[in-house]
């Protein structure tokens, strides 16, 4: 059996009606529920999660490190025993600004399954 159905359509002032048939669709096909997962699959992919996050963070940190062993911080320097800041300090290096912010956001990441990790550990009763 088909159906139709109406679009209406408006152009200018003018309004059109257009009909089209939709065919009914096919039965639908019955799919067994997956699995429930269990806290010990929550805590693996946690832990793969977690050492991906860990060797990001790593390579962010060594990049910071690297360049900043080449490039030493413009943003604040000793003078007669007095510190002293630049002005728009964080806007004078772009490229170490960039490392910053890439660091920074690893080690969100990192903290952030960290923090999961442990809850996991916790609810499995491997930590107290």
């Amino acid at each position: 059996m088909n159906r139709f159905f109406f679009h209406v359509v408006h152009f200018w002032g003018t309004i059109f009606f257009i009909m089209w048939p939709f065919e009914q669709p096919a039965a639908v096909a019955v799919i067994d529920p997956a699995p429930p997962v269990t806290l010990a699959d929550q805590l693996a992919e946690c832990e793969v999660n977690f050492q991906r996050a860990e060797r990001d963070f790593n390579k962010a940190h060594q990049q910071l490190f690297n360049y900043a062993r080449r490039h030493p911080d413009p943003r604040f320097t000793f003078l007669n025993h007095k510190l002293f800041c630049r002005w728009n300090a964080l806007t004078a290096d772009p490229q170490r600004q960039t490392l910053e912010a890439a660091m920074s956001a690893a080690k969100q990441k990192r903290d952030t399954l960290l923090q999961e990790r442990a809850g996991l550990m916790q609810a499995l009763g491997q930590v107290r």
